[in-house]
């Protein structure tokens, strides 16, 4: 009885899974998304935020393996939002017991109400980061683990990386055209995760 009842719940989670990912497909042409290129690891999609009218708000893409210990992490994110109010949402993530992003990266941007400033918030410096072929300079934080890079790419939308174990300098983006690698990356993730 116990594995007709996990066989269920598989089934569920997989049908919502495949609701997830096509509401992610039929989005992912809202704001321009970007990856690292030639990154030789696995991409998957990360955290997506939706408005309250179904608009957009932020796309992220992951590149490693989420919650890995030796292995270099890099998720980039393209945002309607404030830039810095993302970077102090991600700081804050790591900041917390537990913090770490299972999966699809973070568990969302903080309520206005839950919003703290962390201690050294501004930015430590710049740095430039080539994306689509051009060179741009991002704001950076830089703690012990982990950095974030931030650069408002138009009037609508900026980038935010968080990244770790690589230098914020050898990151090099490009734009992506198509997320079914990174919907792929994603399932064969969670497949691994969970032996299946």
């Amino acid at each position: 009885m116990r594995f007709r009842s996990r066989r269920r719940a598989a089934k569920r989670f997989w049908a919502h899974h495949a609701r997830t990912e096509a509401r992610i497909r039929h989005s992912a042409a809202e704001l321009p998304l970007f990856g690292r290129t030639g990154w030789p690891g696995r991409r998957m999609t990360g955290y997506w935020a939706f408005a309250e009218d179904g608009a957009l708000v932020t796309a992220g893409l992951a590149h490693g393996d989420p919650g890995g210990t030796t292995t270099p992490e890099l998720f980039v994110f393209t945002t309607r939002r404030e830039p810095a109010q993302l970077v102090n949402d991600l700081r804050l993530g790591h900041s917390l017991p537990l913090g770490r992003f299972e999966g699809t990266m973070a568990a969302g941007p903080l309520k206005a109400t839950q919003r703290l400033n962390l201690p050294g918030s501004e930015a430590t410096g710049e740095i430039t980061i080539v994306v689509d072929a051009t060179p741009r300079v991002f704001r950076l934080w830089d703690d012990e683990e982990w950095w974030q890079a931030a650069h408002q790419l138009s009037r609508a939308h900026a980038i935010v990386l968080d990244g770790r174990l690589l230098a914020p300098a050898d990151v090099v983006l490009g734009r992506v055209h198509d997320i079914e690698p990174y919907l792929d990356g994603h399932r064969a993730w969670i497949r691994a995760r969970h032996r299946e």
